[in-house]
């Protein structure tokens, strides 16, 4: 059992022991793979581009944040 979060292009998994491992997307094929493989999402290439321009916009505020390829 685990918690698994995706929030500003990163996928969070923590188990029962706390324990964490980070996956990081900074691309559209790695966003793809990445919510297909851990939260069994397969977005439409339409649905892909709208969720990687938030990414992309987020990315280009400034202050922290995290940065895209």
């Amino acid at each position: 059992m685990c918690r698994k979060t995706f929030f500003n292009g990163d996928v969070t998994v923590r188990d029962l022991t706390n324990r964490t491992e980070r996956t990081t997307t900074s691309d559209r094929v790695a966003l793809r793979a990445t919510l297909k493989e851990y939260f069994d999402i397969e977005l439409t290439p339409d649905d892909l581009e709208t969720v990687f321009a938030a990414m992309r916009r987020f990315a280009e505020r400034p202050g922290p944040g995290f940065a895209l390829d």
